[in-house]
């Protein structure tokens, strides 16, 4: 891409300037000299995701911004082709952050996405994780900072309904909650197992989503998922149709599901207002 002669003139005068209002100033006319390579990105990138063209430029803007300055013009290359990445990134950091279940500071999770790089490439090299002091010292943030990152991490991570329990029951089998249903077929409530306090919160969840089913739908569930009984025996005993049976079961899993990321929603929220 040929050499942009406002470019040029404008990152020298930057590179002299020490002036921090003087400073800026050159920045802002620097960004409004390259608003044509944000709309030509954000032209790229419109379709891709649910973003508009007027809110691609404006993130686009952000991460012409950054780019700006981080560039070093010692390094042989054009402003322009060293913009187009961060324009980039932003629009596509902008498309995630407004898909994320639970709305948090992209700060913390890129500082979480830090952790688990460097503690991956220790790992790699043979090296033990670093404690709290040591990670905050190489990453330069404070021991806080690590906590609320790991508790926005944490509270983004969705559980689902058939994943495998921490603790197991008194036969040292590991079930799932799907597995604990609230009620057997003849409505006798099964007491929870021995968890922790999200878990405790997860299971009375459960306790109650399932109480708003009808019997027919709770012996279904019960008899597919802790019996493992086949369609054709859940199918004569429900007087229905194998197939119409598997949609049925089908449905009722994705209406707890849904319920089951809504419920948590409230509590991730929580979680990430408390740090």
């Amino acid at each position: 891409m040929p050499n942009n002669p406002t470019n040029t003139a404008l990152l020298a005068a930057l590179a002299m300037c020490r002036d921090p209002r003087q400073r800026l100033q050159l920045r802002n006319r620097l960004v409004e000299a390259n608003l044509g390579l944000v709309h030509h990105v954000a032209a790229g990138q419109l379709g891709k995701g649910s973003l508009s063209h007027g809110d691609l430029v404006s993130v686009g803007c952000i991460g012409l911004i950054r780019a700006i300055d981080c560039f070093e013009a010692g390094r042989g290359l054009q402003l322009s082709s060293y913009a187009v990445p961060f324009i980039r990134g932003a629009m596509q950091h902008e498309e995630r952050d407004r898909n994320q279940p639970l709305k948090t500071p992209r700060r913390l999770r890129e500082l979480q996405q830090r952790v688990c790089s460097l503690q991956n490439r220790r790992a790699c090299q043979g090296l033990p994780p670093l404690g709290q002091l040591d990670l905050s010292a190489a990453l330069g943030c404070s021991a806080q900072q690590l906590q609320e990152a790991a508790a926005v991490q944490q509270a983004l991570r969705l559980c689902s309904l058939d994943a495998p329990l921490a603790a197991a029951d008194a036969d040292g089998a590991v079930t799932s909650l799907i597995e604990r249903l609230s009620h057997d077929p003849g409505g006798n409530a099964h007491a929870g197992p021995a968890l922790d306090r999200q878990q405790q919160q997860q299971w009375q969840w459960l306790q109650r989503a399932l109480a708003q089913h009808a019997p027919a739908d709770r012996q279904l569930l019960w008899g597919r998922i802790v019996e493992n009984r086949d369609w054709e025996a859940l199918a004569a005993e429900q007087g229905q149709r194998p197939r119409q049976l598997q949609q049925r079961y089908t449905v009722l899993v994705s209406a707890l599901q849904s319920g089951w990321a809504n419920a948590i929603r409230p509590m991730a929220r929580r979680a990430a207002m408390a740090v």
